[in-house]
């Protein structure tokens, strides 16, 4: 039995990039965290285990274990009001410019397409404050999460009904398996 901890840490959330390392025994999670280089909120799974993240700073994996840090995608950081504003923002700014541009001759050619496209972000961001884009449904109650875990938009049914593709193929079921068939039978 090896006598270190062997760490395989994923530290950047869109790549599959693996950093392999070897630790003496006695660390806490926290701190492989710290020296692989992952952010703070990665997963990390003891010999396929999950870790929930208020333990790290007790948890100290014993000799020979294996350790996988796996850095997970957050999300942008802010509140969908706040992007909404920045393109309000961003808008106004560029239909000023755009009026800034029409009076001089060299550049007034180009100055209703800055202005069109001030006007399309402050519309768009009007519009995502007045009406905010569909969040699709959680299901944790049924998807076995506990409360420390983030919740999933894989773990949620979008709506599936019936489509009508005339000259389609109408799929025969078989088995026990629940799915949506595109036509219900008749």
């Amino acid at each position: 039995m090896s006598e270190t901890i062997h760490v395989t840490a994923l530290a950047k959330p869109l790549s599959f990039e693996r950093r392999l390392a070897e630790f003496d025994p006695g660390v806490t999670i926290a701190d492989l965290i710290r020296l692989v280089g992952a952010p703070p909120w990665s997963r990390v799974y003891i010999e396929g285990e999950l870790i929930y993240p208020e333990y790290y700073h007790v948890v100290r994996p014993k000799r020979g274990a294996h350790v996988v840090i796996r850095a997970v995608p957050r999300g942008g950081g802010g509140r969908g009001g706040d992007k909404n504003v920045g393109m309000i923002v961003l808008g106004i700014l560029l239909i000023v410019v755009g009026i800034a541009l029409a009076g001089f001759p060299a550049t007034a050619p180009a100055a209703p397409y800055v202005i069109g496209l001030g006007v399309s972000l402050v519309l768009g961001g009007v519009i995502n404050l007045l009406i905010p884009p569909p969040v699709p449904p959680r299901l944790r109650p049924l998807s076995g999460l506990s409360g420390q875990d983030a919740e999933s938009p894989t773990l949620s049914i979008t709506g599936q009904k019936n489509s009508v593709r005339p000259y389609g193929v109408v799929p025969r079921i078989l088995g026990r398996h629940k799915l949506f068939p595109p036509v219900a039978p008749a």
